[in-house]
């Protein structure tokens, strides 16, 4: 299974306050599919979705949609959007709205782009007559077909972890450190070990072996925050709650004091990684402020020279 990311890596972006942001396109293997089937007249609109795109025929759009635990087959709304003239648009996390289609007067479309699995997504309307966004669906896409890199943003007191998985997946891994690897070297230091149960702000490796596994359990809220100790080396870590964290160089503690000064110090890694399926995406924290998705896992490393454990806390 794909391992921490090498030292080397990581490491020209690990002592810096501000570095380079290096960010590598998510899935981008994944195949693409044709265009949404001819409509006639003014709507509504109803929709389909699978990882590859989403198509559109129109009808009329209501308030934000709550996340669905993958693409729905079809919503429908009840109150229109004014206009002869329609652009939609995505956000990815809860971050900035993207045109995906712009100024159509087609009561269709579709969005060829490869969607990153495990991804929460937006989709909002502008027309000629109303040029706000309003957000009229919500979705979650399926695993990869493949390893992915996942946590669970949910209280998981004695839910076994198969349970959080809509379909069979394989044996699930967490990563446990037995040091810090020296930055000359690519060698990574520790071990894989199964775990039978899941905890929030913990990251584990798990294998799907289709593109429609979906990670579906939603129980109790998961921790306002929650205490992960990093161990020297690699550590996998994930978001406890259903809301994406944002500001962690701020808000994210080490042994009680900002994420950024422990940076600064050269106490922690300065970029976060996840594994997309295909690759690494990586973030440089201060100079990037990464979005911390609910339902992913994320890399963090520990380079502290003193070879010594730092308490972070997630919140």
């Amino acid at each position: 299974m794909p391992g921490p990311p090498a030292a080397g890596y990581s490491r020209p972006c690990s002592r810096m306050p501000v570095c380079a942001v290096r960010r590598t396109a998510g899935a981008s293997s994944a195949p693409r599919s044709g265009t949404a089937s001819a409509v006639t007249g003014t709507g509504p609109w109803t929709w389909t979705c699978n990882l590859q795109s989403c198509s559109a025929n129109r009808t009329s759009i209501s308030s934000i949609a709550v996340p669905v635990p993958g693409p729905p087959t079809a919503s429908s709304y009840t109150s229109g959007k004014s206009g002869a003239s329609f652009s939609v648009h995505r956000a990815e996390a809860g971050g900035e709205f993207k045109p995906v289609v712009t100024n159509t007067s087609s009561t269709s479309f579709t969005d060829t782009t490869a969607l990153k699995p495990n991804t929460i997504y937006q989709y909002a309307v502008t027309s000629n007559a109303d040029p706000a966004l309003t957000v009229f669906m919500s979705i979650r896409t399926p695993l990869y077909n493949g390893w992915n890199i996942v946590g669970v943003p949910y209280s998981t007191a004695g839910v076994p972890a198969t349970n959080f998985f809509a379909s069979p997946v394989s044996t699930i891994y967490q990563w446990m450190s037995s040091g810090a690897t020296a930055e000359s070297s690519n060698a990574v230091l520790g071990s894989y070990q199964i775990r039978t149960t899941l905890e929030p702000g913990n990251g584990y490796f798990v294998k799907a072996s289709n593109n429609s596994t979906l990670l579906t359990y939603a129980g109790n809220p998961g921790p306002a925050s929650v205490n992960v100790t990093l161990k020297p080396g690699w550590t996998m870590v994930a978001n406890p709650n259903t809301s994406t964290k944002t500001d962690i160089g701020t808000t994210w503690l080490i042994d009680n004091q900002p994420l950024s000064q422990a940076i600064i110090d050269g106490k922690i890694g300065g970029s976060v990684y996840w594994w997309n399926g295909t690759t690494y995406d990586s973030w440089t924290i201060l100079g990037y402020n990464p979005l911390i998705e609910p339902w992913k896992g994320y890399w963090i490393v520990n380079i502290d020279d003193k070879n010594v454990n730092h308490t972070l806390t997630i919140q």
